[in-house]
Parts: C-alpha cells; sequence; structure tokens
C-alpha cells in the first residue's frame, strides 16, 4: 500500500476536513509494485494554506451590501486585466497563478482592509513597539551580507 509507506501524524494526512472538524478526508492510498516502490515520494498537506490568507483580512465588511458589490466589481476589474495580460504574453502557470493570487490579497486589502489586532490590557504599547524593532534588527541582521554589518 502507498499511503503506510511513509507514515505521517494525522493532521498532515487529511486533505479535506468538514466544518464541524468530524470528518476528514485522507490522502487515496494505492498498491504499487515492489519494482517501482523506490520511485515514490513522501507528501504532507499543508493544513496552513487557505487559513491563514483570508484570516488577515476585515471580511465582516462583506456583510454590507455596498461593500460587497464593491469588492466584486474591483475583483472583477482585476481579473480582467489579468485575463487581458495573459492573452497579450506567454507565461507560465506558475506566474499565472501568482498573478490570482496578488490580483485577489490586492483587491481584498484595498476594499476590506487588515483587521485590526487589539492587543491585551496587560502588553502595553511600548513593550509592543520594542517587540517590532527586536524583529526588525533580527530581519536585518539576518538578511546582512557581511560580518561586519551583522555588529
Amino acid at each position: 500500500m502507498g499511503g503506510t509507506i511513509f507514515p505521517h501524524k494525522r493532521i498532515h494526512k487529511a486533505t479535506w476536513t468538514s466544518p464541524d472538524h468530524a470528518t476528514e478526508n485522507q490522502i487515496d492510498h494505492i498498491c504499487i509494485n515492489k519494482k517501482i516502490r523506490k520511485t515514490m515520494e513522501d507528501l504532507k498537506t499543508d493544513w496552513t494554506t487557505g487559513q491563514t490568507a483570508l484570516q488577515e483580512f476585515n471580511t465582516a465588511f462583506l456583510q454590507d451590501t455596498n461593500k460587497l458589490t464593491e469588492f466584486k466589481i474591483a475583483l472583477n476589474n482585476r481579473f480582467q486585466a489579468l485575463q487581458h495580460l495573459l492573452k497579450e504574453e506567454e507565461i507560465t502557470m506558475d506566474d499565472g497563478w501568482k498573478g490570482i493570487i496578488e490580483a485577489l490579497t490586492s483587491t481584498c486589502q484595498g476594499v476590506l482592509g487588515l483587521k485590526k489586532h487589539h492587543h491585551k490590557e496587560w502588553i502595553f504599547i511600548e513593550t509592543l513597539d520594542r517587540i517590532k524593532e527586536r524583529k526588525n534588527k533580527k530581519a536585518a541582521i539576518n538578511n546582512s551580507q557581511t560580518r561586519g554589518e551583522k555588529v
């Protein structure tokens, strides 16, 4: 059986989960000849994709019909522009997919905006600023090219 060669945690086996989180569908199991068993590749599902992308946008605005129509019009315009671009130039499938993702995320950010994060009462603004400053310094160190720049 092809699905038993690579043991995985239960969370990585499921490719679809029902909205009530009770039912999960798993990767298909297939029978394999012994001769070609070594050519099989390991596969895990990435359970974070799709979830985190939508969580950062303020989707509560879509309840308002005016915002919903504005979002639909803006998204339709972006996809029409992308479609014209695809017809004019030969673009690979990966570039087309990146264009779709970029059109969707930029439209969501422009029309809906990002969710406002409310900090907990016990965290002060100065603490959040220092955390952000530390992250920026760490990113600068990781992106630096020489040891002299890292100091």
